[in-house]
């Protein structure tokens, strides 16, 4: 702006000159009748130059204005379709699938949630399914292993089923439950037969024992007078060594039976030992087993959980509300 205003200045000052020295000035038509030497002195300037000039600058001044301030808007004149570039929302599903059924077309006004195509959802039905029989599988043995591990350790068998399990798989799992629980307690068992064997050893050996030694005086009683009646000659001598033998026996009989408490003892210590430890390798055993299975009912878990969501993005639905366009699918 600082530039048009002095342009325009200077301008109006140019034409106030000439005006003044316009003033006083012959026209052109009284300069005719002066001599030719004073009439080229006086004869003023033809207008015409001043004109173009001044036509010249007021076209200078309007170009500059309008290169200023004016706006050329560009027209381009073609047939087609207008493309969205701002404010546009691609929907596509997450995987390749089937198209089952289209609900739009383009051009249709939607509103945000609402379905615009199907997709066929066999396939990821499917494996929602067999996540969810792999999950309650799991769960049962998770249900099955806690309820003999709480047996084992003098809770009480109880047997919790997952929630939502009609009550005849439960009858059954239950069952299997109760089979595992007597399986170990059959193996502990035969530890604990064991025991009670080598118990029933060490009372009979000890009967002998008891048996022999309280008999043991009187066979020495009566080798006592019997070797006084051989010395005197009423006995024979075959009589008196006869008892010395059995008394032998009898010795040696009780230092076996002593020998089979003692080794009886033995074993019912190693019975009851094996007893405690084959309850101990059971308990283990079932531990380790919950550990895995809990840790494998997790992964069923989150399989289950993603099949499930991939389940429902087989209905493409409109993020937002606005209109259907470049639709690019068109065949079921």
């Amino acid at each position: 702006m600082n530039a048009l205003t002095t342009n325009w200045r200077m301008i109006t000052a140019t034409l106030a000159e000439d005006k003044a020295r316009n003033v006083g000035r012959l026209r052109i038509d009284d300069a005719a009748f002066l001599p030719a030497a004073l009439e080229v002195i006086e004869r003023p300037v033809s207008p015409t130059a001043r004109v173009t000039a001044k036509v010249l600058l007021a076209g200078v001044a309007a170009l500059g204005l309008w290169l200023t301030l004016g706006r050329t808007d560009i027209i381009a004149s073609a047939q087609g379709k207008i493309v969205p570039t701002g404010a546009v929302q691609l929907v596509q599903p997450a995987e390749a699938g089937v198209v089952r059924r289209i609900l739009v077309h383009d051009g249709d006004h939607v509103t945000k949630g609402q379905v615009l195509v199907l997709l066929d959802p066999t396939v990821s039905t499917a494996e929602a399914a067999q996540a969810r029989k792999s999950l309650d599988s799991v769960s049962f043995e998770v249900a099955r292993t806690q309820a003999v591990v709480d047996a084992l350790d003098g809770k009480g068998f109880r047997f919790a089923a997952p929630a939502g399990t009609d009550p005849a798989t439960a009858a059954l799992q239950e069952s299997l439950a109760r089979a595992k629980l007597a399986e170990v307690n059959a193996s502990i068992q035969a530890q604990q037969a064991g025991n009670a064997v080598a118990s029933a050893e060490i009372g009979s050996a000890r009967a002998e024992v008891a048996k022999l030694t309280e008999t043991l005086p009187l066979l020495d009683e009566q080798i006592s007078a019997n070797e006084q009646l051989l010395a005197k000659g009423f006995v024979s001598k075959m009589k008196v060594l006869e008892m010395r033998r059995q008394r032998i026996a009898q010795v040696r009989d009780r230092d076996s039976a002593l020998q089979s408490i003692r080794r009886a003892t033995a074993q019912a210590g190693g019975a009851a030992s094996n007893s405690v430890k084959a309850r101990a390798d059971a308990r283990s055993a079932l531990l380790d087993e919950l550990v895995k299975s809990t840790a494998e009912m997790r992964l069923r878990q989150d399989e289950l959980v993603k099949t499930t969501q991939r389940a429902t993005l087989q209905a493409l639905r409109a993020p937002v509300t606005g209109t259907v366009g470049q639709l690019s699918v068109h065949t079921e």
